[in-house]
């Protein structure tokens, strides 16, 4: 007696082992491609405010990225709110009062000459249409252009008049006072201290701008 072939079964296995193997491939390799980080130019927009507080904060200062970002293996991690899968550049913009963060946001860029606005309200603590922050405090809002940035991570932007370039690693920073009229003085020019510690006896309200470029980080 003839023993029937198995070998239409064993085809047949064959081909769904492989179909399996085929779809498992395509699924891994698809969690590889959107799983792996990314890589980008970040550049952070730092306002420090000395007045404002219309009250106690009773809630945690905002968390912001930026804390947890290591220097010397420029890994950032993004929540899924703030995501950014397209972005070539990233500008984390934090805004505190008295020390105290009340803002953070995570501004995506794709390309050169990008403007971004710094003034927008501070929702943080908001209470019947009042923000627990005085937006009248905030000297230093202007808009923000991004007008270059290359692989190298170099960046170019337009900040209250001022065209500067920076190299990864380098940071520019100005500071504004509110007297009798509005002073504003740049970081490391003649006298800016001087000036910055007499307004801070005073008592009188400053705002400092400060933008670091981070350089190359990668984005997870």
């Amino acid at each position: 007696m003839r023993i029937p072939s198995n070998r239409p079964v064993v085809v047949a296995l064959s081909l769904i082992a492989l179909l399996a193997c085929l779809i498992l491939s395509f699924w891994l390799g698809k969690t590889v491609i959107t799983g792996r980080t990314q890589k980008c130019v970040l550049l952070s927009v730092l306002e420090s405010n000395t007045h404002g507080l219309n009250a106690v904060p009773i809630a945690e200062q905002v968390y912001s990225p930026l804390d947890s970002l290591d220097p010397a293996a420029p890994v950032l991690s993004l929540p899924p709110a703030k995501k950014a899968d397209h972005a070539k550049l990233i500008v984390i913009h934090d805004i505190d009062f008295s020390g105290f963060r009340v803002e953070d946001r995570v501004i995506p860029v794709s390309k050169n000459n990008t403007l971004v606005d710094l003034a927008q309200p501070i929702r943080w603590g908001e209470s019947a249409g009042r923000s627990i922050a005085d937006q009248s405090c905030r000297l230093e809002t202007p808009e923000l252009l991004i007008e270059r940035f290359d692989s190298a991570g170099n960046v170019t932007v337009r900040v209250a008049e001022r065209r500067i370039t920076l190299r990864p690693g380098e940071w520019f920073a100005e500071a504004t006072i509110k007297s009798q009229r509005l002073v504003r003085l740049v970081v490391g020019e003649a006298d800016w201290e001087s000036q910055l510690e007499g307004a801070m006896l005073r008592g009188e309200t400053v705002s400092r701008l400060t933008i670091l470029n981070h350089g190359m980080v990668q984005i997870r």
